[in-house]
């Protein structure tokens, strides 16, 4: 498995030494990040697919190992008996969402993170040991593995989208590019059958989506953030895994399919501002260009030099969105619901990385109050909303997370 690509070796070596010396600013951004100080689950079975609450009459298929989600922004229709045809409210998730199976996926793919984060912080075994059980679940295990394919994602029942559509790819855009990050720092660690078992899962997965049923769709020139993170999840697995030629045949068409496609000459991303929630698309799809051009660069395509094209728009669309985004400037365009604080860390972050330019992350950190400190771009990576997913038991649980929150992306 290659080296961390998001931020780097020297990046997760500094916040390494940062937990190590019990930096007081790094302490102090860790005590955020929910469940890190507490004890490893360990004595909890894992929690996989097969312990959702029931398979829902109107998922397309009922093998259990498969994914399934619902269409995100589609309400069940209240004048109706059935509930069809759906209302599409853009920018608010639906409760339905709850009902299938992206919490508990995300909740899952969170966990492995952390738990990578923590078993290379700390030199955590236990941290370790868990993480590989819940690996071994997750993409290993004929029993309880998830089928490598996301054909079910992202359901709207009553249309001819009913069993499924290719924007479900998104559905895992937050959290795979970070969990093959994480997974780099304690790959070694791992035993020779979890990393090859991990190994095929992402390898197969990789064959979906360039070869699958959803394929030629998602590879077109796509003028939104499911183009720009579908070449993302290409580029990222086929680079980890060893899959070069897959990763660089995808990424050669990144400037003209995406960045060209989707960032106008001023910096602005029409796409994304006709949404209801468009400062947090155009910053979603920001990070999403950002973490792609520096996949590009690690197959000799250069995205980011201020005298080219796409290094100039780039360049126009952080200026644009990101004083937006920390809040130092007036968003102009609709946005349903706030920004959460913190939001714009990863994207200062990135930015920092791709343009050099200085003193980015400490505008955002102070807009959320956050401190800074050695290895904090890496620390962005980290979620903040840990909950040990076997405390999880399905939206009627008594601790279960806020997962979907109304202006949840996509």
């Amino acid at each position: 498995m290659k080296p961390p690509l998001i931020f780097g070796p020297e990046a997760w070596a500094a916040l390494r030494c940062s937990v190590a010396t019990s930096d007081p600013d790094c302490q102090a951004w860790l005590s955020r990040v929910q469940g890190w100080a507490a004890p490893v689950p360990s004595e909890r079975p894992v929690v996989t697919l097969l312990d959702r609450a029931e398979l829902k009459p109107l998922r397309p298929t009922r093998d259990p190992r498969t994914y399934v989600s619902w269409g995100t922004y589609f309400w069940p229709n209240p004048a109706t008996s059935d509930g069809l045809p759906l209302i599409h409210r853009d920018g608010e998730a639906s409760p339905e969402v709850l009902s299938y199976d992206r919490p508990i996926t995300e909740q899952a793919f969170t966990e492995m993170i952390w738990l990578a984060c923590r078993a290379y912080l700390h030199t955590d075994d236990r941290a370790l040991e868990r993480l590989q059980a819940t690996l071994l679940a997750w993409f290993v295990d004929e029993r309880t593995a998830m089928r490598p394919h996301l054909q079910h994602a992202q359901i709207v029942p009553g249309t001819d989208e009913a069993e499924g559509r290719p924007v479900g790819t998104i559905d895992f855009n937050y959290h795979i590019p970070r969990l093959l990050e994480t997974l780099c720092l304690v790959w070694s660690r791992l035993s020779p059958t979890c990393r090859e078992g991990v190994t095929n899962w992402f390898r197969d997965f990789l064959g979906w989506l360039v070869e699958g049923d959803y394929a030629g769709w998602l590879q077109r020139s796509e003028r939104n953030n499911i183009g720009t993170y579908y070449d993302n999840l290409v580029g990222a697995i086929g680079i980890h895994f060893g899959r070069h030629e897959v990763a660089r045949t995808r990424l050669q068409r990144f400037i003209d399919d995406r960045v060209l496609r989707q960032v106008e000459p001023d910096g602005s991303m029409p796409a994304e501002l006709r949404r209801t929630l468009s400062l947090s698309y155009c910053m979603m799809n920001l990070v999403g260009l950002l973490q792609a051009g520096l996949l590009c660069e690690c197959v000799g395509i250069n995205v980011f030099s201020p005298q080219i094209e796409s290094g100039i728009r780039l360049r126009r669309a952080i200026a644009s969105v990101l004083p937006a985004a920390l809040g130092e400037d007036r968003w102009s365009y609709e946005q349903i619901q706030p920004v959460p604080a913190g939001a714009a860390v990863l994207l200062a972050a990135l930015v920092e990385r791709c343009t050099e330019e200085e003193g980015v992350i400490e505008r955002a950190a102070a807009s959320a109050g956050h401190p800074v400190f050695p290895g904090v771009h890496a620390a962005s990576l980290i979620p903040l909303n840990y909950v040990p997913i076997g405390a999880w038991r399905g939206p009627s649980a008594a601790h279960a997370p806020d997962s979907l929150p109304k202006g949840s992306c996509p």
